[in-house]
């Protein structure tokens, strides 16, 4: 179901439709219980879609500032060991 909805090209309640449909053979529960359960697990995946593009844009953010902040270190560390062998 994650891989349907992280997949998914925009239609997250028809992708999970079809995932239901595919994944819930018809002897084990009834037309309307599958229907209620891909109406549940739509409103979930949208929910969860854009939870994982937030979590992507969190994470590239903080390996971004971890670079800019680990540069900008070594470049401090130059700028005193310059001042220091000027002194």
């Amino acid at each position: 179901l994650v891989a349907v909805i992280r997949n998914s090209g925009g239609d997250v309640v028809g992708d999970v439709k079809a995932w239901v449909a595919k994944s819930f053979p018809t002897g084990n529960m009834s037309q309307k219980e599958k229907d209620n359960l891909a109406e549940i697990f739509g409103v979930v995946g949208t929910e969860l879609r854009t939870a994982s593009k937030m979590a992507r844009i969190g994470v590239a953010l903080k390996i971004m500032l971890t670079l800019i902040l680990g540069y900008a270190d070594v470049v401090t560390d130059f700028l005193v060991a310059k001042s220091y062998y000027d002194a």
